[in-house]
């Protein structure tokens, strides 16, 4: 009688996980009935129900063992030269999914950027970080970008999205703040009214804080905290 090896059950099994991921996120999953190196494809689906057209191709590795070098951060696959030569020459974008089935859970890496790198090509490894590369909800926006051509607009998805900030924590404020009202309606007029006013001079440092008129939380903050000191008009400002 014929078997299946485990190999082959943890490929069904690791396919299996990736098509309901997809499927869960409210996308597509079209696999490729005559697999060499592509196990199949996502299709994006938009927020209105559209299926969109953007897609990427996927190869899908599953193991129920664990993988080559795995740490608690993350693990190592090694490719076949002939797998990574045809993903590098479909000059579309091809992700990697590598699936732990004693976990339940799968990272991903774009595979024909990673080997466009002629040494990374040479040793056929991927390096994947279990906690940037986690194949999950978070994960498909980022993943529908790859499939979208360069100056097209990004499909608007389901689901949720991670945002990444570019706020910058206060440690602490200067020791003494002044405050003044004037008539700049922003940054750039208050840079010119200084100019041309001398209060710039060279090796001298100038700090522009912004702070809301009127008895908003931040004044009243800066008041409490003794940092903020009436002054003369901002833009006549002529300080040593």
């Amino acid at each position: 009688m014929p078997q299946r090896s485990v190999q082959q059950r943890a490929g069904f099994r690791g396919e299996a996980f990736v098509d309901k991921a997809v499927s869960d996120a409210s996308h597509v999953w079209n696999d490729t009935k005559r697999d060499f190196a592509i196990d199949g494809q996502i299709e994006f689906v938009d927020a209105d129900r559209e299926v969109t057209g953007v897609a990427v191709l996927a190869q899908v590795k599953g193991t129920e063992v664990g993988f080559r070098g795995e740490t608690a951060t993350g693990f190592k696959f090694t490719c076949k030269a002939d797998h990574i030569a045809y993903w590098l020459r479909l000059g579309r974008a091809v992700v990697l999914i590598c699936v732990d089935l004693r976990v339940q859970q799968a990272w991903w890496k774009r595979v024909d950027t990673w080997f466009a790198d002629p040494e990374r090509k040479a040793r056929r490894v991927v390096q994947f970080d279990k906690a940037a590369d986690r194949f999950d909800l978070d994960a498909f926006s980022r993943l529908s970008a790859l499939g979208v051509p360069a100056g097209e607009p990004l499909p608007r998805l389901e689901g949720s999205e991670q945002l990444v900030s570019n706020l910058l924590t206060i440690e602490g404020f200067a020791p003494l703040i002044y405050e003044a009202s004037t008539p700049c309606r922003d940054r750039g007029d208050a840079w010119e009214r200084m100019r041309s006013n001398e209060g710039l001079r060279p090796g001298r440092r100038t700090d522009l804080l912004a702070v809301p008129t009127g008895r908003g939380p931040a004044r009243r903050a800066l008041r409490r905290a003794g940092h903020l000191h009436p002054h003369t008009e901002l833009g006549d400002h002529r300080g040593p």
